[in-house]
């Protein structure tokens, strides 16, 4: 009973102390990973079959997400700041879908950049891609949504 009122009290504490949007907000401002240098952001274009680009970027070791449409295929390019010639970058799907190189081999060409294709599932829901440069690895979510109910659309409720 006194462990719960203390954690009560502590939480309260925290609560008046600290603005709500402390508490909630994530930071808009991108930051590397434990370990990483500030210029070891990594860029990464999703490119599809149209041709229209989004521009997508590394916070910590996430990865912005994206959304596809089922069985959707897009050309991926991952930059990275600090990227040399030549160096390995692996990029692997962990639920689905399919990876393909666009070059010969996964190295950093002389931009720091390396391109990839990638093929959606077809079954709707989230799909994890990992990058691998070196020791740092960063993850990104592709999520396949259903184009006549996409997500977070808002709900009005009709006036009848």
């Amino acid at each position: 009973m006194t462990k719960t009122k203390l954690l009560i009290s502590v939480a309260a504490i925290a609560a008046l102390c600290l603005d709500a949007a402390e508490l909630f907000a994530e930071s808009p401002t991108p930051s590397p990973s434990p370990g990483a240098a500030a210029n070891d952001l990594v860029q990464l274009t999703v490119k599809d079959e149209h041709g229209n680009e989004r521009q997508r970027a590394s916070h910590g070791n996430r990865v912005d997400s994206s959304f596809l449409a089922p069985g959707q295929m897009v050309e991926l390019t991952v930059k990275f700041a600090n990227g040399k010639k030549g160096e390995p970058v692996l990029m692997t799907s962990l639920d689905g879908g399919v990876v393909t190189l666009k070059d010969a081999a996964s190295t950093l060409s002389g931009d720091g950049s390396v391109r990839f294709s990638y093929q959606a599932g077809n079954a709707f829901g989230a799909y994890r891609l990992l990058i691998l440069h070196g020791p740092d690895k960063y993850d990104m979510t592709l999520y396949v949504v259903d184009a006549n109910h996409p997500p977070f659309r808002r709900h009005v409720p009709s006036p009848h």
